[in-house]
């Protein structure tokens, strides 16, 4: 316990005597320390680095340019479409029974479909579902980066989640 004692004087000074008991300040401040210490292990930080698909930094569109198209249909289901000059060229159904067949599909999917066209693709777009975990929209970004497609947009769900 730390105290204060000025020693009796004469005059109009008042003595000063106080105690502070500094241990609980100490053990309060020891506990915010281990806390911090404790929770900066879970603290990632982790980017990912795509291009405006449409708009000032979107890249010039050339007649021969495709759009990809993912559309979740469920948590391990996306449909993904290649379109090009306005027409569907191709549509490919995706599915897996876990997570990592579910990357495993789509990488593949992605893959096959933009052989031969990875400079010539412009955007893709990847709409969401409402039963889709935020994790599984994530895969779906990383597969087409995976695959050099650059210009990635994410659209929200329809209205009434079809």
């Amino acid at each position: 316990m730390a105290s204060v004692a000025a020693s009796p004087t004469k005059g109009r000074r008042k003595d000063l005597n106080a105690d502070l008991n500094l241990v609980p300040f100490i053990d309060i401040l020891s506990m915010c320390i281990c806390f911090l210490l404790m929770t900066a292990v879970w603290v990632e930080i982790g980017n990912l680095e795509i291009k405006q698909s449409h708009g000032t930094d979107g890249q010039a569109s050339a007649i021969n340019q495709a759009e990809l198209s993912l559309v979740f249909q469920s948590e391990n289901s996306i449909k993904l479409q290649l379109k090009q000059s306005g027409k569907i060229r191709q549509t490919v159904l995706v599915q897996g029974q876990n997570e990592q067949d579910f990357k495993d599909q789509l990488n593949g999917a992605i893959a096959n479909s933009t052989k031969g066209l990875r400079e010539a693709i412009a955007a893709a777009f990847v709409t969401t579902h409402p039963n889709v975990s935020y994790g599984r929209l994530v895969s779906a970004v990383d597969a087409l980066r995976r695959n050099k497609v650059a210009n990635v947009g994410i659209l929200p769900s329809p209205q009434g989640g079809s």
